[in-house]
Formats: C-alpha cells, sequence, structure tokens
C-alpha cells in the first residue's frame, strides 16, 4: 500500500467535493456521469486520486465534466467519443495551477461566397468576412460592391455576395440625315425629279462613360457629342414643263412657262421650219440646247426656247451657238437647225414646224 500512495497522487483536497455540487447546482456543468461521480467520491474517501485534471468540454450547447490524467486535447476528446471534421477547431489553454482546464470545440459552418459569377463554399469556425474572402481567394477593388462589411464576424445564415463594378468609355457614331432641297425646272417633264446634287449623310461622334455592374450596364453618361462631317443636302430637280425638254441647257430663274407650257415673258415669237442635226461621232463642245440660226435673225448667244405650236415636242430652252448652211441660201425654208446628242435622236425628230420664243 506504501508503494499505492507513493505512485498516486493526493489531488482532492477537502474542498473538491463542494465545488463539483456547486457547479452542478450552478448549471455550469449540464452532463456529468455517474462514472466520474463515482471516481470524484472514491478519491475523497480514500485521499488517493487516479484522475489528477479536471476537465470542462464545451460542444455547441452541450458542457460535459471528465476527471483525467490526459493532458492532449485531442486524446481527451477521442476517449468520450467526440469526433471531429477537417475544418473544426479545437481551443485548449491547458490547465491552470488547480489542474482545471477548458477544451472549446468550435464546430465549422458552410459560408456561400459569390463572385465573378462563380459560388464557392467556404468552410469556417469564427472568422470576419475579409478572412473569408481571403480564403475564397477572392480579391476586392475599390469600386466593387458587397452585401455584408468586411468586418462583420460571420455566421451560419451569412451569405456574401460581391458585384464587380466597371467603367469603360464608349465611342459611337451616328448618321447624321440630310436634307432634300427642291427646285423646279423647266428641263424635266410635270412630275419628273432628277438628282441635281447627291445628299450624303454627316457623322456625330457621341462619347459615353458606362457603369458596368457584373457585365451589365447600370448606368451612362454623355461626356462628349460632336458633329464631325456636316451633311451635305440633296438637290432635286423637279420638272414644271408640260413635256420632257430635249435641251440640257438650265434656263435662267427668270424663265416662267404658264399652263400651255409658254413663256410668260417674252420679246418675239418667230414660227419657221425646223431640222436636226448631231455631231456624228465626232468631237464637240456642242450640247443638246445649241443651235444653228441665221445670225441675222437671231443674234449669236441669243436666249431662245423651242416647242411646236401644239406642245406635242419640246425642245426646250436653247442658245443661238452656231449657224448652218441654210443661212446662206436665200430660198431655204429653215428657221432653225436643232442639236441633238446622237444621230437616232436628229432622225427622230427631223423637220418639224417651230414656234420660237425670243427671251431677250
Amino acid at each position: 500500500m506504501g508503494t499505492v500512495f507513493k505512485t498516486c497522487t493526493v489531488f482532492v483536497k477537502s474542498k473538491m467535493l463542494p465545488m463539483l455540487f456547486d457547479l452542478v447546482k450552478s448549471n455550469k456543468i449540464k452532463t456529468i456521469t455517474v462514472s466520474t461521480l463515482c471516481i470524484v467520491l472514491a478519491s475523497v474517501l480514500t485521499g488517493i486520486t487516479i484522475a489528477t485534471n479536471v476537465v470542462y468540454i464545451n460542444d455547441g450547447n452541450e458542457t460535459k465534466v471528465l476527471y483525467t490524467m490526459k493532458t492532449d486535447a485531442e486524446e481527451i476528446l477521442e476517449s468520450q467519443g467526440v469526433k471531429l471534421s477537417p475544418d473544426d477547431e479545437i481551443k485548449f489553454d491547458g490547465f491552470d495551477e488547480n489542474n482545471v482546464g477548458t477544451i472549446n470545440v468550435l464546430r465549422a459552418f458552410d459560408i456561400p461566397v459569390t463572385a465573378d459569377g462563380e459560388t464557392k463554399q467556404i468552410a469556417v469556425t469564427d472568422a470576419t468576412v475579409a478572412e473569408v474572402l481571403e480564403l475564397a481567394d477572392v480579391e476586392l477593388s475599390e469600386d466593387d460592391l458587397i452585401n455584408v462589411g468586411l468586418n462583420e464576424k460571420v455566421h451560419e445564415n451569412t451569405e456574401i455576395i460581391v458585384n464587380r463594378v466597371t467603367y469603360r468609355t464608349v465611342n459611337q457614331t451616328t448618321a447624321i440625315p440630310f436634307t432634300v432641297n427642291k427646285q423646279s425646272t423647266l428641263m424635266l417633264g410635270k412630275g419628273k425629279t432628277k438628282i441635281a446634287t447627291a445628299g450624303k449623310e454627316g457623322v456625330r461622334l457621341t462619347v459615353t462613360k458606362e457603369k458596368l455592374v457584373d457585365g451589365e450596364v447600370v448606368e451612362s453618361e454623355v461626356l462628349q457629342e460632336k458633329v464631325e462631317t456636316n451633311p451635305i443636302a440633296q438637290l432635286l430637280l423637279v420638272g414644271i414643263a408640260p413635256k420632257s425638254p430635249v435641251s440640257v441647257l438650265t434656263p435662267p430663274s427668270s424663265l416662267k412657262l404658264d399652263a400651255n407650257g409658254v413663256p410668260t415673258s417674252y420679246k418675239r415669237k418667230v414660227t419657221g421650219k425646223s431640222v436636226a442635226y448631231s455631231a456624228l461621232g465626232r468631237k464637240t463642245k456642242l450640247k443638246p440646247g445649241n443651235v444653228a440660226v441665221d445670225y441675222r435673225k437671231f443674234p449669236k448667244g441669243s436666249k431662245l426656247w423651242i416647242c411646236t405650236p401644239d406642245q406635242k415636242y419640246v425642245y426646250g430652252y436653247a442658245v443661238a451657238a452656231d449657224t448652218g448652211a441654210f443661212a446662206q441660201d436665200p430660198n431655204s425654208s429653215v428657221l432653225v437647225d436643232l442639236f441633238f446628242g446622237s444621230y437616232r435622236e436628229s432622225v427622230n425628230w427631223g423637220a418639224k414646224q417651230v414656234d420660237i420664243y425670243v427671251l431677250d
């Protein structure tokens, strides 16, 4: 018996048993096994302790008290059948001078972290939002949005959502429509149109700053808007002549026609025979509208309007620009020789009675 006393440690003092019952009564220990109580009683009665350490095990809402000779926290928990997951944590600061210690078991829970179109489950026991983001390898820029504070402690219902905020500058060009200016002309038949000057759209540049959240545009601001190219107006000729004239010369703006296609103002009118001619493939500066006359009757450069008396055929605005052989023949009945762009057109005209209105 003396050897037993030498190898065992006298641990339980007279105040140990009252302290144990005080802990039970105060609910600080919620679970105490019969075997543990028997060990304590045996130790008090015999003065010999088999267990030298008192351990409180806090696991969630459950607290256990244990008398043991073990000093390693994991061995103590294993002896009590307390199983740990790889992410659970143990907090144990060792035993105090009275050989009393506390083991806190922190159970891990998953925190969902959503960022960049992906959700990760991060297992933690005690962490802030910033620490969870670090574990998830999620870095924040100063413009990014987050649904919880970085310094907040996470709990089992915490969900972390990161929205990426980016900015971009967009240059966009848009067309500026051109206007259409209409101009009446006697060179086209009534209701007919011809584009004299082609219109061209202008170009407007708009510079916009856009804010994107997770790639979606949520705000935009126009930084600059300017006209890079002005539009060019289209000039559209609108015919007002009863018939489309042959002449391609542009008449003066002072020339006006009445409802019958007759000039409203002219110096004199001469009626006679007209014939037609063309360049026959030779180079010439003459254009339809240039006519050959007897300069004694119509001085060179005279401005004329030529049509048949019934307005069925309209040669149109003409200028005395040439003289023909007929002008030297006193017996010729030809009053004017009309120039056409092709031989076929001149043949189609043939010889016709015309009225010549001298405009100046």
